[in-house]
């Protein structure tokens, strides 16, 4: 009689366990997926907010020379004198460096080191005519990091005249966020419903310890 009535009572409070064990998952599932919901509304301002900060915050940064004084040769021939004197004027002008448009090269990320960057700096003078900028710490067309890069170029001319100018790479990590938090997604539902399980079985002992007490 004793035992008929144990069954009874669990054939009456096992369904009721189940039910509540539902209702606990379901409940569990939904505040999951808001709580993913936030984050990402919350990630997606924040890059929003992070990328306009960096562009307004670029300012240049090309040394301008002074106003260009050409290097000439006069020649001047004395009064009263079949004989010419020669005055040579010395070049002081440091050369201009042309560095890409406002001073900025925006590119995107295609793993996780970075990208290939290319880009394109030129320099002229007022009296040479072949001078190569040269740039650092990463030269055009190698592998730039994710984030912000500043890189200097410095040009020379044959009178040992410097000039420096300077410009910003970014490369963004552009990758959907959808497709990045598909990881975090499915751990996220993973836990809640392990933790639901974990507190139903919990729920479950501690009403049949209850039970047998009496």
């Amino acid at each position: 009689m004793f035992i008929d009535t144990i069954y009874g009572i669990n054939y009456l409070i096992i369904p009721i366990v189940i039910k509540r064990l539902a209702h606990l998952i379901a409940l569990s599932f939904l505040i999951g997926i808001l709580f993913l919901m936030s984050v990402s509304q919350a990630r997606a301002v924040f890059i929003a907010h992070g990328h306009s900060m960096e562009l307004s915050d670029v300012k240049s940064r090309e040394c301008p020379g002074p106003v260009p004084e050409p290097s000439i040769t006069i020649i001047t021939p004395p009064c009263n004198s079949e004989k010419q004197s020669t005055e040579t004027v010395a070049d002081r002008t440091p050369p201009r460096i042309q560095v890409p448009n406002h001073n900025l090269v925006v590119a995107n990320a295609t793993n996780a080191r970075g990208s290939v960057v290319d880009y394109s700096v030129s320099a002229t003078d007022n009296v040479a005519t072949n001078i190569h900028p040269i740039c650092q710490p990463i030269a055009s067309g190698q592998v730039f990091p994710i984030g912000n890069t500043t890189i200097v170029c410095t040009a020379k001319d044959n009178s040992n005249n410097t000039a420096k100018a300077s410009f910003v790479v970014v490369v963004e990590d552009k990758e959907p966020v959808s497709t990045k938090s598909n990881g975090l997604i499915l751990a996220i539902i993973m836990i809640v419903i392990a933790g639901a399980i974990a507190v139903a079985i919990f729920i479950y002992r501690r009403s049949r310890q209850e039970k047998y007490s009496i």
